[in-house]
């Protein structure tokens, strides 16, 4: 009987993992393993990342859709032919007109957005780790990112 009861209880799943991600507890009378804080703290930004990105594709899938469904209704991109919006300030004024280029582009600029800001999230989740090696990979990573972004757009 004590060892069903055992059995009960020598598998538990984290509340936030969701039913794949098992977790075996420590033995009995060991001592809570040290850094339980921290790896909470840690998982918790992994899944807040993971959401995030989920998140972040499917707002600019819908964004992208609400655009492509205002070009076929309309017929036209708002812009004319050969035209395209290129900077902010362009998707921003044609989306106070709710040309549907400029709506397409913000969708497209959001999904480009998304993994950028899953490699600045990185940079934190691996401060909080006080991984030093991972936190200067990723702020090179970022840099890289960032300066592809301005030569881009220096380069026209």
């Amino acid at each position: 009987m004590e060892e069903k009861e055992n059995n009960k209880t020598a598998n538990w799943t984290h509340p936030l993992a969701g039913p794949a991600a098992t977790v075996l507890p420590p033995p009995e009378g060991s001592p809570p393993p040290s850094g339980e804080a921290d790896s909470t703290r840690i998982f918790n930004m992994e899944i807040f990342i993971s959401k995030s990105l989920r998140w972040g594709v499917l707002i600019s899938a819908a964004v992208i859709i609400v655009g492509f469904g205002l070009l076929l209704a309309t017929g036209r991109s708002g812009y004319p032919e050969g035209v395209f919006p290129t900077g902010l300030s362009d998707v921003i004024a044609g989306l106070a007109a709710l040309k549907p280029f400029a709506v397409i582009a913000l969708g497209l600029a959001l999904l480009i957005a998304t993994p950028v800001f899953r490699v600045g999230s990185s940079i934190i989740a691996f401060a909080l780790e006080g991984d030093r090696l991972y936190v200067g990979i990723t702020v090179f990573v970022f840099a890289v990112l960032m300066l592809s972004f301005f030569l881009g757009k220096a380069g026209g």
